[in-house]
């Protein structure tokens, strides 16, 4: 049972509290949340968010040393995340070292959903009380004062306006989401293309394939592995039935690998022509950011092999026991010996 309230789930459950969460509801509540968040991701957002995306990581990569050992996880694929969605949230400049701590204290409670610990929970409590308390003082100044911005798109929406309790929630969503995801996707992308030195020569060799490297990425290496869903009726699926009303754990990193829907699919392959994979879910549930975070990874990608080109690296993984994430907790990079 995935959401019952007893140890572990519980603890994980009470501390994020996502009753208001666009990915866990459906119906009515599903449908107020819903059109903000279309509205707010928009190509419009895209654009606003490119040139501050590029400036970034072009500083966080001409600050690696490529000829030493470095943790891309630490240098590059944490931190950069975390500087798009604060300033989408419009966390201000001197709050940044304090975001990158809440956000991380806020990531780890994913690990209770596997293993319970209650520092972790009172951290992670401490952490959502905190931003709690930044993100209402922000939508305040955007209500007094609107601006160009993520958040002020959403408070001055007249016609799908949101109580106080569901935009906190809201926002919460989109700092994991926005965050925790992409900071896997960049890292799971680096690790399999420096581990695939034949991809990764056809990718330098062939800039435009930069597109479907990235679907491949995440094809191969999911950023979220499961989803939560309850069943709406009885049914029957690979020989096992389901009734109403029972909770199912879809893992869309297995669907990414049915061989009935992809040729070859345990073959990493950056010029797969066919690729409706469901990394970003599918349906209504479809993730409204899928856009903003190819866009990410495209231009971290692109700046990380402009800024290593001629060098042969090797990558070692430490990959984090979470159910909920296809995570790592380190990826040391260094220059290969040969």
């Amino acid at each position: 049972v995935f959401f019952q309230v007893k140890e572990p789930f519980g603890l994980f459950y009470f501390c994020l509290r996502p009753k208001h969460w666009a990915i866990m509801i459906d119906g009515d509540e599903h449908r107020e949340i819903r059109p903000l968040l279309n509205k707010a991701f928009s190509p419009n957002l895209s654009q606003m968010m490119e040139p501050f995306i590029q400036e970034c990581s072009k500083k966080l990569i001409n600050d690696i040393d490529f000829s030493q050992e470095f943790n891309l996880v630490e240098k590059l694929s944490y931190p950069l995340p975390a500087l798009v969605i604060a300033k989408m949230l419009g966390i201000p400049a001197e709050k940044i070292t304090w975001f990158k701590g809440v956000s991380r204290d806020i990531s780890n409670l994913f690990n209770l959903a596997s293993k319970p610990d209650l520092n972790c929970a009172k951290q992670g409590l401490k952490a959502i009380n905190e931003l709690n308390a930044v993100l209402t003082e922000i939508i305040a100044q955007r209500r007094d004062m609107p601006q160009d911005d993520f958040i002020s798109t959403i408070v001055s929406d007249k016609e799908n306006s949101l109580e106080q309790e569901k935009l906190i929630s809201t926002l919460t969503l989109l700092l994991i989401a926005g965050h925790e995801t992409t900071t896997n996707l960049i890292s799971n992308g680096v690790w399999l293309l420096v581990n695939h030195p034949d991809q990764l020569a056809d990718l330098r060799g062939d800039p435009d394939l930069l597109e479907s490297a990235v679907e491949e990425i995440l094809r191969y290496e999911s950023p979220v592995q499961n989803l939560a869903r309850v069943a709406l009726e009885d049914f029957e699926l690979g020989g096992k039935m389901i009734r109403k009303g029972d909770k199912v754990v879809p893992f869309l990193n297995a669907a990414n690998r049915d061989p009935e829907a992809f040729g070859a699919p345990d073959e990493f392959d950056i010029k797969r022509k066919s690729n409706r994979h469901l990394s970003f879910g599918f349906g209504k549930h479809l993730c409204v950011g899928a856009h903003l975070a190819r866009l990410e990874v495209k231009l971290v990608l692109q700046n990380f092999l402009d800024a290593s080109t001629g060098i042969d690296l090797s990558a070692d993984a430490e990959w984090a026991q979470i159910v909920a994430f296809r995570q790592m907790s380190s990826l040391k990079i260094r220059p290969s010996s040969h």
